[in-house]
């Protein structure tokens, strides 16, 4: 048997197996991982993985603990060490690794494309049966395709909804979820009038929080530019953005929600996403758009606490309707060429996507959803409850990120870190969200051009 590793974080002792010998570990989620290679069998596959945090049986530590702890039972030949690496650190320590060209077999991180682009991933049809291959969600596995072609496989869904307050909302008079932009105003405006601190939170803020990469910004920008009409890619795949709808919409929020004093007595370019998530826990916001994460934190929050705070969920407003395909995001495993250890990565891959085990790290992964079909279904049968609505979600029309398209990583970088500070600069001046949308324009241009001259 195999005897696999958790390196830079505990020794590996999974159900299923004896813990193994030859190993190192830390103690400190947050000290530089160490090398370690295990010697009990014939392959050793070297799998990277973000640390999603967590404690107990509920941590990412566990999780990984456990499925390499019953793969490696199942399959003797093979051995797996995990390097956990926070989130705040995993960019930069996968970059020094692969320009000294010290990279993994496997790697779960946010982003794939620049990997896929240089030519050193396995493509997912040579590491995953065609029958996980099919039960991926079909936008999400697209979404991990660069022309045709897919590299990313994603892992970890967060259908984003808008989450809001009932209590508030019964206290406000509003009897229904909003379902337009002015729906939206509306019962903002009477929140506040009620006493509500946060009438619709925004989640604004740069930078990294507790060793996560601040996302909100880039979804908050990304649902409001989708709710006005806007498409992130034309039929041809390429980026569309850059147009009047999105300035529009932007400049929408930051008019009436913003300036109208409905986001908060905080600033939302300095609130990032644990910061809002706290305040809704806390009963100081009335609405905000929330992916599932949200709900391990409301369980913690209740347990033992007395009455659980009483939310609902609905679709994303849109300008004339609620919007009918939720965004949903994702992480990505993506498989290298270079150790050609092909035959024992895809054991590994069928064995990680396999319905029960995908349900398993909606437990430890904060709450993230199953990205495959039978993954989302054994998840509803066995602990749906709170999960219901995202899950169902996940059922319907999803929209994704491009990462494969040319220029994404720009377009993301803008409007993560110019949303905020757009929205809460003057209206008319020249720092609002017609400079944004004019920086996506030149983003893609300049990503466009840059590939027709390589």
């Amino acid at each position: 048997m195999a005897a696999g590793t958790l390196v830079g974080a505990l020794a590996l002792g999974g159900c299923g197996s004896p813990a193994p010998s030859g190993g190192t570990s830390t103690t400190s989620s947050d000290a530089a991982p160490t090398s370690t290679a295990s010697t009990g069998g014939p392959v050793t596959l070297r799998l990277i993985a973000a640390d999603y945090g967590g404690t107990g049986a509920a941590s990412t530590k566990h999780y990984w603990s456990t499925v390499i702890g019953q793969f490696e039972h199942d399959h003797p030949g093979i051995g797996v060490d995990v390097q956990l690496i926070p989130w705040s650190q995993i960019d930069s320590q996968v970059s020094v690794m692969v320009k000294n060209n010290q990279v993994p077999d496997l790697l779960l991180s946010d982003s794939y494309a620049s990997l896929a682009s240089s030519g050193q991933l396995l493509r997912a049809q040579d590491v995953l049966s065609g029958t996980v291959r099919g039960d991926l969600n079909s936008t999400l596995r697209q979404a991990g395709s660069i022309s045709g072609v897919q590299y990313g496989i994603p892992f970890g869904a967060r259908p984003h909804l808008l989450v809001y307050n009932k209590d508030l909302f019964r206290k406000a008079g509003i009897e229904s979820a909003p379902a337009t932009w002015g729906e939206l105003k509306d019962a903002a405006e009477k929140l506040k009038r009620s006493g509500t601190d946060t009438p619709y939170g925004m989640a604004l803020a740069t930078g990294t929080t507790a060793g996560s990469a601040q996302s909100g910004a880039l979804a908050e920008a990304t649902q409001w530019m989708l709710g006005s009409g806007a498409s992130l890619t034309d039929g041809d795949g390429q980026l569309a953005l850059g147009g009047s709808r999105e300035s529009g919409a932007l400049a929408w929020v930051q008019k009436n929600l913003v300036t109208g004093g409905l986001t908060g007595s905080q600033n939302p370019s300095g609130v990032n996403e644990e910061a809002l998530e706290s305040r809704f826990l806390a009963g100081k916001v009335g609405m905000m758009s929330a992916d599932p994460s949200l709900v391990r934190r409301l369980t913690a929050a209740s347990t033992g606490k007395g009455a659980a705070l009483q939310y609902a969920t609905a679709q994303m407003p849109g300008r004339t309707g609620a919007q009918t395909s939720a965004l949903t995001t994702s992480d990505w495993m993506v498989a290298f060429k270079k150790n050609g250890n092909q035959d024992a990565v895809k054991q590994f891959l069928d064995f990680l996507y396999a319905p029960e085990q995908q349900a398993a790290f909606t437990d430890a992964g904060e709450g993230l959803l199953p990205t495959t079909g039978q993954g989302r279904d054994t998840v509803t049968a066995e602990r749906g409850g709170d999960l219901t609505p995202w899950l169902d979600a996940l059922r319907g029309s999803v929209t994704a990120y491009p990462e494969g398209a040319t220029g994404w990583s720009d377009v993301e970088s803008v409007l993560q870190n110019g949303t905020g500070k757009a929205l809460t600069a003057a209206v008319g001046g020249g720092n609002g969200p017609a400079a944004v949308v004019e920086r996506l324009r030149a983003a893609i241009a300049a990503a466009k051009q840059s590939e027709t001259d390589t």
